[in-house]
């Protein structure tokens, strides 16, 4: 089941401004992508990615996140960063091997967006046309500009699953 997960346009507008601003800033010709989770905490959805290819976004729309559901359905399932130096050879790109590679994408590494409470919420992502692993400083700054997210996504609507505070289970 594909789902497009409902976002204000202006939030997105600014994610999308952000994104951009980091691929312009960057020397290499990277892509940034950021997913959304749904309301239920088990699908992903392309929130912004704006210089990743139409077909590759819509290919993750609805995905299940998982233990091999490529770098950002791993992360968001596991709680943490995972960067995949090839993703021809990574059996955690086994699903999405022939499309990232038909459109050029040969590593990808992505970090969870950790919400207030520290459920997962999103992935921030950076895919190379080239195989290659993060150095530290680049780890770093890719935790950095999760971090950053926050804000905005914390502003859409929370789970489903959550209890509004003060309401306790009979």
């Amino acid at each position: 089941m594909k789902t497009k997960l409902s976002v204000d346009p202006q939030i997105r507008q600014s994610l999308s401004d952000f994104v951009r601003a980091l691929e312009a800033a960057g020397n290499d010709g990277f892509i940034v992508s950021i997913l959304l989770l749904s309301q239920d905490g088990r699908r992903l959805a392309c929130l912004v990615a704006p210089s990743l290819p139409e077909e590759f976004c819509a290919a993750l729309e609805g995905e299940f996140i998982g233990p091999e559901a490529g770098s950002c359905g791993t992360a968001a399932y596991l709680g943490h960063d995972v960067y995949v130096h090839d993703v021809s050879r990574s059996p955690l790109w086994a699903r999405y091997r022939d499309l990232a590679l038909r459109h050029g994408l040969r590593s990808c590494w992505s970090t969870p967006v950790m919400g207030e409470s520290g459920e997962v919420v999103a992935t921030f992502a950076i895919y190379h046309r080239t195989p290659g692993s993060p150095a530290a400083a680049e780890q770093q700054a890719i935790r950095l500009a999760a971090k950053a997210l926050l804000p905005l996504l914390e502003a859409r609507p929370k789970r489903a699953t959550r209890r509004p505070k003060g309401l306790v289970a009979a």
